[in-house]
């Protein structure tokens, strides 16, 4: 192999190391809980764009190595604009996107020229070098480190797939599949507050639901507390019908026993078919008529993906500005689901999972859009009015129109409502105001004895009920932050 092609297969090498650095440093910190997949359309483009840059700066420079480095500070700025350009704001408040990116074209074509002016081809080639050993080993150390979760990860949705399967096979074991069982309803609505909650904090009583739920015969528990505040914990406990995540237990743990657990298993072994309707990977069944954001796992708090925060930094970031009203139709499009097929299913047993009126804020009680992309963190709870507002409307557009519609069209149905966790960062919320979730059951218009049960003990009585089984009151521990 020649000198000068050896030179651009490293070149090449080079610029697609700088290219995707930011991408696979983010998906190696998250390894635990992002998919490869999630960043594959990132690091095609990002990669896309640095060949293209090369390319062309290479015609116009006419030297592999200054285009190299000309490609390297483009790639620097192209992939950290909104960074710079808000420290830019610091001492410009009043730039805009449209002022910002011409003058920065001009300062990096000032550049380059002095780049291609005064820089010997020797320094340019060192320098090319020395960035794509530094950038080369950075992804390789960070992929070294990630290799072990990503291993766990592999092999526990391997352990999924197979538990899954042996389930499947194994479903109606102990009974005989016929009509008279009833479907089964598990609406878990995260971050939803109790009654108690809402009007020590809020103020506010809820007798929209309050009423709604007494008048149907629904059993409602007042006094309850909740293991942790944490998401992953509380529900990842329900499926397992037991306390088996703490604050120790890795997001590979709480994933796989989300999926797969004695939950799922009594349900299968008593001749039920599981339908799971979500918006994302929270339990592995979103369903389809959503938006392709709703197939991400890995989000943050404000409920952006790897994809979000890596586009967000770019130059070309208005062009990948957050839909969060598409959040609100893909939550739309499930409630039209749980609405229009109760009469259809038999023996099924239904999870729908709702992040609402869980943070970001970003619709008040009418379905208006609020600011601009929403509010969450401190910004969000500030304001009392941001949360209240997206919990009445997920009162009265989301929880009310599908217990209506189930109540209606299956009334032998059992339900089963729930949230995991309170408004958990509410001003003045407490402990024992945050573990204080809502736990509602409707049992054909039965009662059920459910006051004071936490989620996993009110699943072992409803199933106790159901199937005439012993499942034990279990203690309910404390764990999660304060």
């Amino acid at each position: 192999m020649n000198y000068k092609l050896k030179k651009w297969i490293f070149t090449l090498t080079a610029v697609l190391a700088v290219a995707t650095f930011p991408a696979v440093f983010m998906y190696c910190q998250n390894a635990d809980e992002a998919k490869f997949s999630e960043i594959v359309p990132v690091l095609l483009t990002f990669m896309v764009i640095g060949l293209l840059a090369f390319v062309v700066l290479r015609i116009i420079l006419r030297s592999t190595s200054k285009a190299a480095i000309v490609s390297f500070l483009f790639l620097l700025v192209f992939l950290n604009f909104s960074i710079i350009e808000d420290g830019m704001k610091i001492l410009l408040p009043s730039l805009r996107y449209w002022h910002s990116v011409p003058l920065v074209i001009v300062i990096i074509l000032h550049i380059a020229y002095l780049i291609n002016r005064c820089m010997k081809e020797e320094f340019a080639e060192a320098g090319v070098k020395i960035l794509g050993i530094v950038f080369g080993c950075l992804i390789a150390v960070n992929v070294a480190i990630a290799v072990p979760q990503i291993i766990r990860n592999w092999k526990v949705e391997w352990g999924i797939k197979k538990t899954l399967a042996q389930e499947i096979d194994q479903k109606g074991q102990l009974t005989e599949k016929n009509d008279d069982m009833p479907n089964v309803y598990l609406l878990i609505f995260d971050e939803y507050a109790n009654f108690p909650e809402m009007e020590e904090l809020y103020g506010y009583d809820n007798a929209p639901l309050k009423e709604f739920l007494i008048k149907h015969h629904f059993n409602i528990s007042y006094t309850h507390h909740n293991e942790s505040i944490w998401s992953h914990i509380v529900q990842a406990n329900m499926v397992q019908m037991d306390y088996v995540a703490v604050d120790s237990s890795t997001t590979a743990e709480t994933y796989a026993w989300r999926h797969t657990g004695p939950l799922f298993d009594v349900m299968r072994e008593h001749g039920y078919d599981i339908q799971i309707l979500e918006r994302g990977d929270f339990y592995g069944g979103t369903m389809p008529g959503l938006s392709e954001a709703a197939v991400s796992k890995a989000t943050t708090m404000s409920g952006e993906s790897m994809q979000d925060i890596l586009f967000k930094r770019t130059v070309l970031y208005p062009l990948f500005r957050k839909n969060n009203m598409q959040i609100i139709k893909d939550y739309l499009t499930i409630v039209e689901h749980l609405c229009s097929n109760a009469q259809e299913l038999e023996r099924t047993f239904t999870l729908a999972y709702f992040v609402f009126p869980h943070e970001p804020f970003i619709i008040d009680e009418r379905g208006r859009e609020v600011g601009t992309g929403g509010y969450s963190g401190p910004e969000g709870w500030s304001n009392k009015d941001y949360y209240l507002g997206q919990f009445k409307y997920t009162t009265s557009k989301m929880m009310i129109p599908i217990l209506e519609s189930i109540i209606t069209d299956d009334p032998g149905a059992i339900i089963i409502l729930m949230s995991d966790h309170g408004a958990r960062n509410a001003p003045g919320v407490t402990w024992e105001l945050k573990t204080n979730s809502l736990n509602a059951v409707y049992y054909q218009g039965q009662v059920v004895e459910i006051e004071g049960l936490s989620n996993v003990n009110t699943l072992r009585t409803v199933l106790n009920n159901l199937f005439s089984l012993d499942y034990k009151m279990v203690d309910v521990p404390k764990t999660g932050d304060e």
